[in-house]
């Protein structure tokens, strides 16, 4: 249904007087791989925003986790707000290609470090890598963003805008549900493996409740982890992946920011 309804607004658009969303915007150089570079980024950096409280869920008592996962997210954020201000600047001085370049290669070494900081069970480890991985997302915002941006006429400024939000908003719903469903799925198969805790004879009801949670907590919580620290990976290729396109940016942000202007 969702398919033959984008379908029809497809082609209502391009027999529209005003469309919503105008094809030239699509011809535009740079427009379009922007829009891509959005996507797969967003696709990324929703990793560490969803699985970090997860991984804090699972591992910190019940009364402490909102405050320590605020506490594990803070050098993730604050990081990924500083460099967007300096990679703006980075983006006025060495254009927007390098620095996107640059941002999605730290991005993605960030959430190696988070792969290998998880690897014993412990929060901390995870420092390094989160606070790296949020200064590489925090240099791709400005060039990405401002790519699309550059792109097109000035009267279309605002719908080029608009688009790289829903872009990145877009990867961000694909890729959590993606990874999600790949995840439950690759419980599933390492608990299957696992030997299913049955009743002994004689056992009362107590102690077959207590030899269950000590099964969930000694067998699967550790492989709760192992597949969440599975998509740090993933999030890591696809930042790597995210490169192809913004590749295809300009790479001069001063000599692309007036190129609207003389088209007219």
């Amino acid at each position: 249904a969702s398919g033959v309804a984008f379908l029809l607004f497809m082609f209502w658009e391009r027999r529209a007087p005003a469309p919503l969303l105008p094809g030239s915007l699509f011809r535009q150089p740079g427009f379009t791989p922007a829009l891509v570079t959005n996507f797969i980024t967003g696709a990324a950096l929703i990793v560490a925003m969803v699985d970090i409280p997860v991984v804090v869920t699972m591992l910190v008592e019940p009364e402490r986790v909102s405050s320590v996962t605020a506490l594990m997210m803070a050098p993730f954020t604050v990081l990924m707000a500083a460099l967007s201000l300096g990679g703006g600047a980075l983006v006025a001085r060495r254009g927007g290609r390098l620095v996107a370049i640059a941002g999605l290669a730290v991005a993605a070494a960030g959430y190696a470090l988070l792969w290998a900081g998880i690897g014993h069970g412990s929060i901390t480890g995870m420092l390094p890598g989160l606070a790296v991985a949020g200064a590489g997302f925090g240099l791709v915002v400005a060039p990405i963003g401002t790519a699309a941006i550059d792109a097109v006429e000035p009267g279309q400024r605002g719908i080029a805008a608009a688009l790289t939000l829903v872009a990145r908003l877009l990867g961000m719903t694909v890729s959590i549900s993606g990874l999600t469903a790949l995840g439950v799925h690759r419980l599933q198969a390492l608990v299957s493996t696992l030997s299913p805790v049955t009743q002994s004879e004689g056992e009362t009801t107590a102690e077959f409740f207590a030899r269950q949670a000590a099964f969930l907590y000694e067998k699967v919580l550790p492989l709760t982890v192992q597949v969440v620290r599975e998509t740090f990976l993933i999030a890591a290729i696809i930042a790597l992946v995210a490169i192809l396109p913004a590749r295809l940016l300009p790479g001069d942000r001063a000599g692309s920011s007036d190129r609207p202007e003389r088209r007219q």
